[in-house]
C-alpha cells in the first residue's frame, strides 16, 4: 500500500493488519530515503497521511500523530493511549474498541467516526469535532470535552462520570455545561 505522506513525500507500507509489523519507506525529491516505524510506542508520525489504512491492532501509544490524517483509517483495538492526535483528522474511521487512554485529540476532527466501546478514559477532546460520530458504549470516564461539537453522536451507553461538559454541543444541538448523556 502506498500512503502520502505530504508534499513530496511517499511512504510504502507493509505488513499492514493483524502481523503487527509494518514500516515505512519515506523518500523525498533530492533526499536519501528514510526508514521509518508506523508502530510503536513514541514514534513520531505526524502530519503522515494514513487515511483509508488497515492499522487495526496496531500500537501507537505515546505517539505523535499531530496533524495526521486518518479518514476512513481501519483503527479497531488500536492502541492510542497517551497519543497525540492535536487536529488530526479521522472522519469516518472505524475506532471501533480502540483505546485513547489519556490520549490528545485537542481540535481533532472525529466526524462521523465510529467509536463503539471505545476507550476515552482522561482523554482530551477540547475544541473536537465529533459531530455525527457513534459513541455507543464508549467510556468517556474523566475526559474533557470542553466546546466540544458532538451534534448528532451516538451516546447511547456511553460511560461518562466525571467527564468535563463546558460549553459543549450536545447532540441535540444545545450548548451546556452539564452532560450531554
Amino acid at each position: 500500500m502506498t500512503i502520502s505522506m505530504g508534499i513530496g513525500l511517499v511512504a510504502i507500507v507493509s505488513g499492514c493488519g493483524t502481523a503487527n509489523t509494518a514500516s515505512t519507506v519515506v523518500t523525498a525529491p533530492g533526499t536519501e530515503t528514510v526508514d521509518c516505524t508506523i508502530r510503536g510506542e513514541n514514534v513520531d508520525v505526524h502530519n503522515c497521511d494514513f487515511s483509508g489504512a488497515d492499522l487495526s491492532f496496531f500500537s501507537f501509544a505515546f505517539a505523535n500523530l499531530a496533524g495526521a490524517n486518518l479518514s476512513g483509517a481501519n483503527l479497531t483495538e488500536t492502541n492510542l493511549t497517551a497519543a497525540n492526535l492535536t487536529g488530526a483528522t479521522l472522519t469516518g474511521a472505524n475506532m471501533s474498541t480502540i483505546n485513547l487512554d489519556r490520549a490528545n485529540l485537542t481540535a481533532a476532527t472525529v466526524a462521523r467516526a465510529n467509536l463503539d466501546h471505545a476507550n476515552l478514559f482522561s482523554a482530551n477532546l477540547t475544541h473536537a469535532d465529533l459531530e455525527g460520530a457513534n459513541l455507543s458504549g464508549a467510556n468517556l470516564k474523566s475526559a474533557n470535552l470542553t466546546e466540544a461539537n458532538l451534534m448528532n453522536a451516538v451516546l447511547t451507553e456511553a460511560n461518562s462520570p466525571n467527564t468535563v461538559w463546558s460549553n459543549t454541543n450536545c447532540p441535540n444541538g444545545v450548548k451546556q455545561s452539564t452532560p450531554c448523556v
